[in-house]
């Protein structure tokens, strides 16, 4: 479930946003879902089964083994918030 076209990369990562706050997300090498490669800014995307945590003091959400990203619908179907 790698990036497609992926040689060489080890890490992706995103800030998602919402009416609560922002959180990061991150992927490393054999995690990073091939879903990744279409997520544009501004999409609605959803993560599942995530990792919840944090990182220097911000909130994280790590996709690791069983993890999945869903892209709910693109940036341009998406109502500003």
């Amino acid at each position: 479930n790698a990036f497609p076209d992926g040689v060489g990369v080890t890490r992706w990562s995103v800030t998602i946003v919402d009416q609560t706050g922002s959180a990061g997300v991150v992927a490393f090498k054999q995690f990073i879902p091939i879903a990744a490669a279409g997520v544009s800014r501004g999409d609605e995307i959803a993560i599942l089964n995530g990792e919840i945590g944090e990182f220097n003091g911000q909130p994280q959400v790590r996709i690791g083994p069983g993890g999945r990203l869903v892209l709910l619908r693109e940036a341009s179907k998406v109502p500003d918030f």
